[in-house]
This record gives structure tokens, C-alpha cells and sequence, in this order.
């Protein structure tokens, strides 16, 4: 159904595909694991409206409408909360009293008692999400309960428990399933192996779901309900509105719902309405609301090439192409591909040549015309990074070797001061395996650290500079320079 807000036709309603394979199992498999990215929010569709919802919510309302009458979350060290159903009907049914949606503190042992009485109940379907399931060895292991006691439980009760249909009078009043179903246990977990390996694996009565980040369409959805809410969206033209509403579902990707729900929460309290939605993006991926590019002075952008040529002499050629790359940055004259919200850096330049012409200081003249100050020139001597592992002093060590929570020193660098010239100097001298770490930032304009942290380099200006090509190795072991200074410069661009 086609949800219409102020003349926008929203896109059509599609469940993620794990909540539809979820519901599809339900009369195949007792017990389910959902793990990944479970504390976000999802779109459901209620009353002809898209809504979002948190996961137990989401879950509650998927699940009542396919004849359950009592849905039950249990959460180590706060108990058990009924998110469906009568609560005269669980005291009955498991001995568990939730009064006015307070929850009700039980240990694993209590726990696992009201677990078997709720799954085994006759001629009633119940389901039961075990939420901060990862934290269960973590919060009970030393509280006196017997955790391998709790997992061996509800390990049996997963192998004994029998589908059954839904009894007249429940949840909707009459019996909704097509075929009888499973009342089942749902974990949610941070990780696909933080349930024991001899309980998760080759289980025929487990269904192991994971829950990925919003996709494309589910951000369409979920954008699509917020945008309304930013003043201008009623006013502006419905070709606009898509145009807008396009540039917010591709500017957010990998982004979670949640944080979409933040972007907007963002602009309407610092007054930017939807026409603006991309700075409301940048902002909240910098994480500051002022913008040094668009601070910049046209008018020595214009003068670019004049000003740059008073610091690097005898370079006409490479100033020349250096001013016109920063032109086309600021005035976005790059292109669809680098519009004015691109995600890709500002500009990226090569520097080739012998050492002594230049090419450093060129670097550092650009960063003072851009930003006013050469401390804004991040340089890294990539003949540092001659080694295989040396990558991880860029973007920080994997989790669980030494120093994976300090970051690396190029994304530190970069989150602290987004706005920057990045000069890797002789490039060349790096790893190969070092180099691919370039093409997701020319490609995709961010790299995440090793600490898990995505950092974004779409106000950044990159230079790489380089020696290759300028000289040649000789067999005895010596250099020689292939090009001279009076060599011209079309033979010396061919040779190099």
C-alpha cells in the first residue's frame, strides 16, 4: 500500500528480508538466532503509515499478527517484560507477574522454568526474545547461577519442543495460522558466535538470521518518513523533493536507521530545513558545523595560480594543473560524480619528479592558500611503510592485537582536523598491500579504523608524490637520473 504524505508517493512497503525468512520458519524451527545490527530501529507498516520501530517492537507487532498471544522479552538482571498480551494470562500460563509493563526481576534457574511453561504451553503460542543474550556469561557467571546449566535447558527444551496451532480466541480471535507453528525462542546476540559452538552448530531446530545495516531501500523507507518533518518539505516541488530525497539515501550509506533519525533530529535544531539536508549529513559525519571550504576566498581561488607561483618557481605546468583541480573542487565543476555532497575527496593530485623540484613545498604553498595555514598539511614519509604489516600504523591494529584501541595515525589525524592536505610523500616506497588502502579512500571517501570507527576524508585534499620513473637502476647497483633539466619536457613526460 502506497502511503501518500503532501502529495509525495512514498515507496512501497518490503519487511527486511530476516524479519520475512523469520516468520517464514516459524512452523520449521523451534529457536532463532538474530545477531548483528540488532540495536537499531526498522520500518514497519501500521495502519496504512511506515513507522519505526525498535527491535522488541518490530518483533512484537510481526509476530501478534501472526496469531500470538503473548510475547515476552526476558534480559539478564532486569527479568522479564510482557511487549504483548495479557499479563493475567502469563502469571497463569509461566507464574510470571508483570503489572502496568514493569518488568520482573528472575534469576536463570527461575528463568529457565517459565521458559519451558511458556513453550510448552497447550493450546497457546507464545514467543520469547532473550535480549543482552551475549552479556548472559558476563552479568550471571558469578552471581551463584549455573550459566552451562541454563544453555543445557534450553538446548533440550529446543529438541523436545512441538509445533502446535493457535487455540480459538487468541491473539486476533481466531485461529490465524495456515499450519501449525512453534512457539519460539529468539536470541538476540552482538556476535554470530557468542552462543556456545556445541549448542549453535549443526543445529536442525536453529535458525541463525543475521541483521544487516539498512540497505538502500530500507533507508528509502525510513528517509521517507522523516522527511516530512523539515521545514521546507511541504512547499518544495515534488521533483525536488525526490532529487533531496535521493541525495539523502545515497549520502547515508552504511549509516544506521538510527542515525538517519539523528541526521534530522540535528538539522531541525540547528534551523536547516530539507533543501539542506546535505549539510546536515556532513555535519553530522564531521561532526562540526563549520564548513572551511565555503569559507575559502573566491577570490584568491581565482588568483590561485598567481599566488601558488610565488612560492614554487620554474613549475608553470604543475601549478597550473594544481589551480585548475582546486577550481573545479570549489566551484564543483568535477562533474555528477563530484558533485557538491560527494563523499570522495576534494581533489587528489600526483606529483612526479626529481628530488628538489618542488613537489613537497607545492603541497604545503596549496594547503596555505586553502586553509591559511600549513599546519593543515598532514605529511607521511611513506618510505616508513616498506613493510607488510606497516599498514596498521595507518589505520590502527585489528581488534585483539596490541594497540587496536589507540587507532591508527592517519585516521586519528583525519577525525581530528577532516578539513586538510594529506601528502603521502614517495609513495612509491610503500608496500603494495599499503596501496590498497587508497583506493577505497579515492573510491568511497572514508576508511575505517581499526577501532571500528569510519572516518570520512570528503574534505580532504589528497597528494601523492613520487620519484618513480625519474630514475633507473643500473647492474652494478647504482642510480641514474633518466631525465636531466634542459631535456624538454615532452621527451622527459614520455621517459618518465
Amino acid at each position: 500500500m502506497d502511503n501518500e504524505t503532501g502529495g509525495f508517493v512514498a515507496p512501497r512497503y518490503a519487511a527486511p528480508k530476516w524479519s520475512r525468512e523469520l516468520l517464514r520458519f516459524l512452523p520449521a524451527k523451534a529457536q532463532f538466532v538474530l545477531w548483528g545490527n540488532i540495536r537499531d530501529v526498522y520500518p514497519l507498516e501500521l495502519n496504512g503509515a511506515i513507522t519505526t520501530l525498535k527491535l522488541d517492537a518490530f518483533l512484537a507487532a510481526a509476530l501478534r499478527r501472526q496469531g500470538y498471544a503473548l510475547i515476552v522479552k526476558y534480559e539478564p538482571l532486569v527479568g522479564f517484560t510482557l511487549l504483548e498480551g495479557d499479563a493475567d494470562a502469563l502469571k497463569e500460563t509461566a507464574g510470571v507477574s508483570c503489572k502496568d509493563g514493569a518488568p520482573t526481576r528472575a534469576t536463570l534457574a527461575a528463568a529457565v522454568q517459565a521458559l519451558e511453561k511458556l513453550v510448552t504451553a497447550k493450546g497457546l503460542h507464545c514467543a520469547v526474545l532473550l535480549d543482552f543474550a551475549s552479556r548472559i556469561p558476563d552479568l550471571c557467571g558469578g552471581s551463584g547461577n549455573d550459566v552451562n546449566a541454563f544453555f543445557h535447558h534450553l538446548f533440550r527444551l529446543m529438541h523436545s519442543a512441538a509445533p502446535k496451532l493457535t487455540a480459538p480466541g487468541g491473539a486476533n480471535g481466531k485461529n490465524t495460522a495456515e499450519a501449525p507453528l512453534f512457539s519460539p525462542i529468539i536470541w538476540l546476540l552482538d556476535k554470530e558466535n557468542d552462543l556456545p559452538s556445541w549448542y549453535a552448530l549443526n543445529s536442525a531446530r536453529l535458525r541463525n538470521l543475521p541483521v544487516p545495516k539498512p540497505d538502500h531501500e530500507i533507508r528509502r523507507l525510513v528517509a521517507t518518513t522523516l522527511a516530512p518533518r523539515l521545514a521546507g518539505f511541504a512547499d518544495m516541488p515534488e521533483e525536488r523533493r525526490r532529487e533531496h530525497l535521493g541525495l539523502f539515501v545515497t549520502q547515508t550509506t552504511g549509516l544506521l536507521a538510527t542515525e538517519l533519525i539523528a541526521v534530522v533530529q540535528l538539522a531541525r535544531r540547528e534551523g536547516l530545513g530539507f533543501a539542506d539536508i546535505g549539510e546536515a549529513i556532513r555535519r553530522y559525519k564531521l561532526g562540526v558545523p563549520e564548513n572551511l571550504w565555503a569559507k575559502l576566498d573566491r577570490g584568491r581561488v581565482r588568483e590561485a595560480e598567481r599566488l601558488l607561483a610565488q612560492s614554487v618557481m620554474g613549475q608553470d605546468r604543475a601549478v597550473r594543473h594544481v589551480a585548475d583541480v582546486l577550481k573545479r573542487s570549489v566551484f564543483s565543476l568535477s562533474g555528477a560524480q563530484f558533485s557538491r555532497w560527494t563523499q570522495r575527496p576534494k581533489g587528489v593530485l600526483f606529483f612526479a619528479g626529481p628530488t628538489g623540484v618542488g613537489k613537497t613545498e607545492l603541497a604545503k604553498a596549496l594547503t596555505e592558500l586553502v586553509f591559511g595555514s600549513s599546519t593543515h598539511c598532514i605529511r607521511f614519509d611513506m618510505s616508513e611503510f616498506g613493510r607488510e604489516h606497516a599498514d596498521q600504523r595507518l589505520v590502527g591494529a585489528p581488534p585483539g592485537y596490541v594497540g587496536y584501541d589507540v587507532g591508527g595515525e592517519l585516521t586519528n589525524a583525519v577525525k581530528q582536523n577532516p578539513f586538510s592536505v594529506l601528502l603521502f610523500d614517495e609513495v612509491e616506497k610503500a608496500h603494495p598491500k599499503i596501496l590498497d588502502i587508497f583506493l577505497q579512500i579515492l573510491d568511497e571517501g572514508r576508511l575505517t579504523s581499526g577501532r571500528g570507527e569510519t572516518v570520512y576524508f570528503s574534505e580532504s585534499l589528497i597528494v601523492f608524490t613520487s620519484n618513480l620513473g625519474v630514475y633507473e637502476q643500473l647492474p652494478d647497483g647504482t642510480r641514474r637520473q633518466r631525465v636531466t633539466p634542459d631535456m624538454p619536457w615532452q621527451e622527459a613526460e614520455a621517459r618518465i
